[in-house]
């Protein structure tokens, strides 16, 4: 999976406090697909958040290193 979501408390720089957050499990280059896809490495802390539209396919969610939102693929 390229997300795997954590239901645990992560020792973070931010304070988390959803239960949608996850780390990344594997690099991914959202610039090749626009703007609004989000640049991930693996490690990356991402919280997953309620999209403000429909993108088949896609997670919407927050970088919590950098405070970006943007769309990742869920697995």
């Amino acid at each position: 999976f390229l997300f795997q979501l954590v239901r645990e408390q992560m020792d973070a720089p931010k304070t988390i406090t959803s239960p949608n957050f996850g780390v990344v499990t594997e690099d991914f280059d959202g610039k090749i697909y626009g703007n609004a896809y989000l640049d991930m490495s693996r490690g990356d802390r991402i919280e997953k958040l309620d999209a403000p539209c429909d993108d088949e396919g896609w997670a919407y969610g927050r970088h919590v290193d950098s405070d970006l939102l943007g769309w990742f693929p869920p697995t």
